[in-house]
């Protein structure tokens, strides 16, 4: 008998013992295959967890005063196969993306998505930022805006606030993106910025209905592929978690605005808290709920503690994380999941920044995109996960 063995995209064939050259002339109609045929085992484009696999072992009698006959089949079962992938899937990223990727720990990361697509997308969740992951950080070599920065452009706004926001960016936003300084040092800095924007807003009155003006003249542009992910989400029910440590009704209204926001998809942020007047003037006392997020603080516990009846998750014990800041890398906020894919968009020229820049971002996700402003590489792992049960479902 030759040796079994499963090929990732291709056909399995397992040949049966050949009879003796004489057993071909009287070949027992009750036999299913001729010998020496070849059997053909069609396997889906991926690595599939097979348990037994059950050949038949043909006895055959040779008495003197008769042809050789086959005799009845016995069924052997082999013990479950050694799988053999045709490439690794950290190889087939390292091929897709080869300009701007970088691997931490390629077995781990092999592992990790071996487990992901065996689990498929009934185990599956998202967990993703919003500016620059699911929004791309320069459009045309230009930088684009934040969730902040749209609604900042409101017509209704005074340009005493602008002013005074733009100065709160120009003071604070070098320190987050300071990478000699640990979180621990920026984090006192981040939680003043956010205390000091929310004064900022109390008292303000503008039209609510100019957000939607303003997003839609802003120079904000989702990363492509982006539609393709959440309605690729969509149709598997599987839910995706965006944690934004912007301002949560901007956020929600740029995905109402490009219709992706469906069913599974959840915001978690920073909601205003507002007045309305007889005139549909809107004044904003702060935000919702007690606890500000910002970018160090922003995790799955914000959503689980505002979702507490909430059923969407159950059983999702497979994460795939999506983030660009070293914070964004524990938005999972420590909870034990199986498996925890994270992926880190450095939004940077690793030309102006030292090597040291590239090494913290490695330390903290599993896998670096550096200047890449595509979905493409959560395309791929959806396809690999959402494809492979497809196939296995279509063929029971």
């Amino acid at each position: 008998m030759m040796a079994l063995s499963i090929i990732m995209g291709e056909t399995t064939t397992t040949r049966l013992p050949a009879l003796p050259s004489s057993a071909h002339t009287k070949h027992n109609a009750r036999s299913s295959h001729r010998c020496g045929d070849t059997v053909e085992q069609n396997l889906p484009p991926t690595v599939v967890s097979v348990p037994y696999l059950t050949y038949h072992r043909y006895h055959y009698c040779d008495r003197r005063d008769r042809a050789p006959r086959l005799m009845r089949p016995v069924d052997t079962v082999l013990p479950e196969p050694r799988i053999i992938l045709k490439d690794t899937y950290k190889n087939m990223i390292k091929q897709k993306f080869a300009s701007t990727v970088h691997i931490r720990c390629e077995n781990d990361v092999d592992a990790k998505i071996e487990q992901l697509v065996l689990g498929g997308p009934d185990k599956l969740q998202i967990v993703s930022d919003f500016d620059r992951t699911i929004t791309t950080s320069e459009h045309n070599n230009k930088q684009t805006m934040s969730s902040f920065s749209v609604f900042e452009a409101s017509d209704s706004l005074s340009e005493d606030y602008k002013e005074k926001a733009r100065t709160l960016l120009q003071k604070y936003r070098p320190i987050e993106d300071n990478t000699q300084m640990t979180v621990a040092q920026k984090l006192p800095f981040i939680e003043e910025w956010w205390h000091q924007s929310e004064l900022l807003l109390k008292g303000l009155c503008f039209r609510y209905e100019d957000i939607n003006k303003s997003i839609e003249k802003a120079d904000l542009h989702l990363r492509e592929g982006s539609t393709e992910v959440f309605n690729k989400l969509f149709s598997k029910k599987i839910p995706i978690i965006v944690l934004s440590a912007g301002i949560g009704d901007v956020v929600e209204l740029i995905l109402k605005h490009e219709n992706l926001f469906t069913d599974n998809v959840s915001v978690v942020s920073n909601f205003l808290k507002m007045s309305k007047d007889s005139n549909g003037l809107s004044t904003i006392e702060g935000f919702k709920g007690k606890k500000l997020i910002h970018v160090f603080n922003k995790n799955e516990h914000a959503y689980i503690d505002t979702h507490q009846n909430d059923t969407h998750l159950s059983g999702r014990s497979n994460v795939i994380l999506l983030g660009d800041s070293l914070g964004d890398a524990n938005m999972d906020g420590g909870i034990e999941y199986d498996i925890v894919l994270r992926i880190g968009f450095l939004n940077a020229d690793l030309m102006e920044h030292e090597d040291g820049y590239l090494q913290q971002y490695k330390l903290a996700f599993d896998i670096v995109l550096v200047q890449d402003q595509t979905m493409g590489l959560l395309n791929y792992l959806l396809d690999e996960i959402i494809g492979v049960k497809s196939m296995l479902s279509n063929k029971r």
